[in-house]
């Protein structure tokens, strides 16, 4: 028991330095500092920026951690008890998920479509990371910086002008 333990010990701090070598490099690739890339949250938050979509969206992206822990807590009680605020929560918890989901690909895609690649390599990153997110930093694709996305039917901004000095 004691040598499966340290096998898989092994295991996850390798695929854990994998990880920090690979979202160093890619980076470094979209012209961020590389140490940026290794701390927790404000990668992701750095990686939003870079992709031009709103800082917003990192709530979005947190939602499942966060609710984590009291859906297990729910499930708990719901398995104890049987309540409504457990089932209730169930339901909350899965429309969490899918919400997640759509956020996630959708950076995953501007992730993607920002080294020159598309839908395959972005079910790559979702489905696999621990594969693609290495091939996307060691590889020769060049990052380009996304434009800005419009809300479809609202005219962009323009600049307010400089008022004039009153007499």
């Amino acid at each position: 028991m004691g040598m499966l333990l340290i096998i898989w010990f092994l295991i996850l701090a390798g695929a854990a330095v994998l990880y920090a070598f690979s979202f160093w490099r890619l980076f470094e690739k979209m012209g961020v500092e590389g140490w940026k890339g290794i701390i927790p949250v404000y990668n992701f938050y750095v990686l939003l920026r870079r992709l031009c979509r709103p800082a917003w969206w990192l709530v979005m992206l947190l939602l499942m951690p966060v609710l984590y822990v009291p859906y297990s807590m729910a499930v708990a009680a719901a398995l104890y008890q049987g309540t409504l605020p457990a089932a209730l929560f169930t339901v909350v918890y899965f429309i969490a998920t899918v919400v997640w989901i759509v956020f996630m690909l959708k950076t995953e895609y501007a992730l993607a479509k920002a080294f020159g690649y598309g839908a395959g390599f972005t079910a790559g990153l979702f489905l696999l990371p621990i594969v693609f997110y290495p091939i996307l930093a060691f590889n020769d694709a060049r990052f380009v910086q996304p434009l800005p996305e419009r809300t479809p039917g609202v005219p962009p901004r323009t600049p307010v002008p400089p008022v004039p000095p009153q007499a």
